[in-house]
Formats: structure tokens, sequence, C-alpha cells
């Protein structure tokens, strides 16, 4: 009579050190993954990750993603980085609840201020409430033009994945850099002195 265990197959021992050797090639990709999914949630629900200071400037290259947002304060006003060809462009992406963003803000309103007449300037407060921005803006005294994105769609389509983060844009609308991070002297100088607008004295 034959017996009616069954028995395992001679592959199946081989088979289950692939399995395990699968899982550890394909660990860090999966860690990689998690990752930057981490960098793309929001603190306390908000929409975004702020990302830490000291962050160096990183060149840039080809054509500024248009857009066209509302006005923070002005709701039936709209902004586009249209309206600004012609100009070199310091794009600020922020939110109320970035601490980095809230240290950053005086020195880009005092920039602006010095270099209105030569460069334009638009700070987009991104995943943020609007009630919160209007009250972080009157706090610190911006005057330059501020658009809301709630849903942090223009952050998006700028491959951005924390706050704050500012890009420069030359007067032909291409991308010359990046600031990661939250914005110092430093790095403003060179982005100045890379979009070809005399040193600020804020």
């Amino acid at each position: 009579m034959s017996d009616p265990t069954p028995r395992p197959s001679v592959g199946t021992p081989k088979r289950s050190r692939l399995r395990r050797l699968r899982r550890w090639l394909f660990a860090p990709a999966v860690i990689a993954g998690l990752a930057v999914a981490l960098q793309l949630t929001t603190p306390s629900g908000s929409g975004g990750h702020a990302t830490t200071a000291g962050s160096s400037f990183i060149p840039g290259g080809g054509t500024a993603p248009a857009f066209t947002l509302s006005d923070l304060e002005h709701t039936s006003a709209r902004l586009t980085l249209a309206a600004f060809r012609g100009r070199p462009v310091i794009v600020n992406f922020w939110a109320s609840w970035c601490t980095p963003c809230r240290k950053e803000m005086p020195l880009i309103e005092a920039t602006y201020r010095h270099l209105s007449s030569r460069i334009a300037f638009v700070g987009i407060d991104s995943n943020d409430t609007r009630s919160a921005a209007v009250a972080f803006a009157h706090e610190v005294g911006v005057s330059y033009p501020l658009a809301y994105d709630p849903g942090g769609s223009v952050a998006s389509g700028y491959g951005l994945l924390g706050l704050p983060t500012t890009v420069f844009v030359d007067a032909n609308g291409r991308i010359v850099g990046r600031e990661l991070g939250q914005l110092d002297p430093a790095g403003l100088q060179l982005a100045l002195q890379k979009l070809g607008v005399a040193a600020a004295k804020p």
C-alpha cells in the first residue's frame, strides 16, 4: 500500500530560500518608498511637510510650470505666473504651520521692499487654511502678492517634497535654481546673482 502522507517536492527548500532572498532584495526599495510617502504626509493633518533649515541652493533647469491661483486674501482676484513674464520671479512655497517658513518670511519681505522694481515676488500658501495663512501674513506684514493653493497642486507640479521651498525663475520663465528649506541671506544672494539681479540689502 502506498503511503498517503504528502511529501514536499524536492524544489521546495530552494524556492523558500529564493523567496527570502527576494524579500531582502526588495526591502530597500520598500523603505525608500515609505520615506518618500512620509515626506508627503501632513503634520497634524495639515497637508504638508516642513523641511529643516540650512539646505543649500540647488541649480535648476527647465521651464517653470504655469499656475493660476486665487489671491490669498482677495478671493475674487487671480495670480498667475504668466503675469510676471519678462521679469525674474522668486516663488516661495510656504504655510502658516511651517516653523522655518515663519523664520524666513521677514527676509523675503525685506528683499521685496528693496528690489520690487527689478524682480517679482509671489508667495504660494500651500496645504494650509486660508484664515491661518491670512493671520500670519498680517502678523509678518507681508506686502508682496500671496496666492492660495489649499491642496498643494502647484507644489506637486513643481516636484516639491517639503516646505519651505523657494524657486527662482528667470525673465524667460526658466528655473535657475531652488532653495530647499529655510532661505537664508547667503542662499538668497546666490540666487539673485543667478538671476542677474544686484545684491539685495534688506
